[in-house]
């Protein structure tokens, strides 16, 4: 099985960060994407006891561990609450006008994402799996500025996954770095 969550993981990379930044509102750039699929990889995230075929977008966030998020964009259909918390409550941080994550002063600035409390459940409707994980933004480990429950869309995964020909618009170059990071560990 981690042999297939690893395929899925570097095939399907593009995808992944497609529904982790839509989710998030967090652009995350190319230098955090590789920092993270590096942690995942130090982890062994597709070794976690709750990884499935369905859930690898996810996992790979939860997996990633905190990372910075200073420097980073984000979205224009962001969350108006992340941008708010980030403005009220890290003092030393700044949303710039072309939606930058940026440092106010000279001063250090310490801003990190993390995802915590993977959380498996039956749904009451119709007794399917319902899965969701915490975002949580903060200047330290004690510090909090935002959180949020993102609930898993193993449909809308799944979709995606499910899209070929011209009517995918595949970001090959991040299926690219997936592989340059990840695809040793494939037999």
């Amino acid at each position: 099985m981690s042999q297939k969550i690893l395929r899925t993981l570097i095939e399907q990379f593009d995808r992944v960060v497609y529904l982790l930044r839509k989710q998030t509102g967090i652009q995350f750039s190319r230098n955090l994407l590789r920092k993270m699929l590096e942690t995942y990889r130090a982890e062994k995230g597709y070794l976690y006891i709750g990884a499935t075929l369905l859930n690898v977008p996810w996992i790979f966030a939860y997996m990633s561990n905190s990372q910075s998020i200073v420097g980073q964009y984000l979205r224009e259909d962001s969350d108006p609450d992340l941008i708010l918390a980030i403005q009220d409550r890290a003092p030393n941080a700044m949303i710039s006008d072309d939606r930058q994550i940026c440092r106010k002063t000279k001063d250090f600035l310490s801003l990190a994402v993390c995802f915590i409390h993977h959380r498996e459940s039956k749904d009451r409707d119709d007794g399917g799996l319902m899965e969701s994980m915490k975002m949580v933004v903060s200047t330290d480990p004690d510090r909090w500025v935002h959180q949020k429950v993102i609930p898993f869309d193993h449909q809308e995964f799944q979709r995606l996954v499910q899209i070929h020909g011209e009517k995918a618009r595949r970001q090959m170059d991040l299926v690219e770095m997936a592989k340059e990071v990840l695809g040793d560990l494939l037999s």
